[in-house]
């Protein structure tokens, strides 16, 4: 059984409310605008590397900086 098969046999057994939901969810998912580009990706990638090599700053320190 392929995922489009069961998600339409799991939707078969929903709730109108939950059937309600999931519309949302997954008009959300099919939203171009709501999916990172490349570049994007990219970028948190080099962050997330910061990170692990402990290149990171305390939120006080950026509400300091920014004079918050």
């Amino acid at each position: 059984m392929t995922n489009k098969e069961k998600l339409l046999k799991l939707v078969e057994e929903l709730s109108d409310e939950d059937a309600a939901e999931a519309v949302d969810f997954v008009e959300w998912l099919l939203l171009d605008e709501d999916r990172l580009s490349e570049e994007e990706l990219a970028e948190v990638e080099i962050g997330e590397a910061e990170i692990a090599r402990g290149e990171k700053v305390g939120w006080d320190r950026v509400k300091r900086d920014l004079r918050l």
